[in-house]
């Protein structure tokens, strides 16, 4: 039983680097190549840990544990910075609407990413 829940756990960090490979193959958007990068480290280390785990004859779940918060930290990270590149490269330069979306970024972090990426974005990508 416990071969099986080690080699379904490879199979996530394999998964994983396979995502972020997909996802760079995406060139023309930032937040598909961010996440594509985010998302092998996250894999990698995922791998990582579980050879350290096997090597160490140790439980791997808190090591999982913590390569799985991390990984969320670093995505929501590099999803703020994302669309902080992206206010500033899109909105117009002498516009008040990009100081208002920069103040909104950088003061409500991954909430005001959120809501530039559903409010912005998307309608921006629709016109």
């Amino acid at each position: 039983m416990a071969a099986i829940i080690f080699a379904l756990l490879f199979l996530v960090g394999a998964g994983l680097i396979a995502v972020g490979v997909m996802l760079l193959r995406r060139k023309q958007d930032w937040l598909a190549v961010g996440m594509g990068v985010v998302s092998m480290i996250v894999g990698s280390s995922w791998l990582v840990a579980m050879v350290v785990a096997i090597s160490a004859r140790i439980d791997p779940f808190p090591l999982l544990g913590t390569v799985v918060l991390t990984g969320i930290g670093v995505a929501a990270f590099t999803f703020w910075v994302i669309m902080l590149a992206e206010c500033l490269a899109r909105e117009e330069a002498n516009s008040l609407d990009k100081l208002t979306w920069v103040i909104v970024l950088i003061g409500t972090n991954i909430v005001g990413a959120l809501l530039y990426f559903f409010v912005r974005r998307i309608h921006q990508g629709n016109t």
